[in-house]
């Protein structure tokens, strides 16, 4: 469950009956986008995930952003005490990335992917953009009704494997787009984190 942490002055949706905060987080992973901008206009730049309760708060001004995101000083994530996980279960690997690391780990692996972002290295990576781009532009065929969001993840996969791993995405087999998105559903899945477990017929 969600840790007990002292009441704070900021609003959010009320805790979902007999579930409380923890159903909140329930409710965010089964559509996190739509409670997102429902949160938003609801409740402004910031937020709680359950009203008063601490535990999760979102952050939408780009200021906010910016002052949390710039300061690995200031950066906390407590996402490792929302859940008691298996090691290696799909819940447990979202503190793999960057986001889900704190203290000497965030900044250690902050610096490692600095260079790959820095003003120079983004300048390096157009050609290859526009390239990948438009190689997936000319795929399309006039006429033919085309999933915008598998197409834009797909993209954005392409241009990472190019640009950042120097590796050309294959041309044939699954999108690589849509081997991400399953296997970030599979991540955020709330079976996934209510049974975390690696059975046949399981998240």
């Amino acid at each position: 469950p969600l840790p007990k942490l002292p009441p704070i002055d900021l609003r959010g949706p009320a805790p979902v009956p007999l579930f409380g905060a923890t159903g909140s987080l329930m409710r965010f992973f089964s559509e996190p986008v739509g409670t997102l901008l429902g949160q938003q206009r609801r409740f402004g730049s910031l937020a709680t995930l359950a009203d008063r309760n601490p535990a999760v708060i979102t952050a939408f001004a780009p200021e906010h952003n910016k002052a949390v995101l710039s300061d690995p000083n200031l950066f906390y994530n407590h996402a490792e005490a929302l859940f008691d996980v298996p090691p290696g279960s799909a819940p447990s690997r979202l503190g793999n990335a960057l986001t889900g690391m704190n203290g000497d780990q965030h900044r250690r692996h902050r610096k490692l992917l600095s260079p790959a972002f820095a003003r120079s290295a983004l300048e390096a990576y157009r050609d290859d953009t526009v390239e990948t781009t438009r190689e997936a532009i000319e795929s399309f065929r006039t006429g033919e009704t085309l999933d915008v969001k598998a197409l834009t993840v797909n993209l954005t996969a392409r241009v990472a494997l190019r640009c950042l791993f120097g590796v050309e995405p294959p041309k044939t087999g699954p999108h690589l787009g849509t081997l991400a998105s399953q296997y970030l559903e599979g991540l955020i899945s709330v079976e996934a984190m209510l049974f975390p477990y690696d059975l046949p017929g399981t998240a």
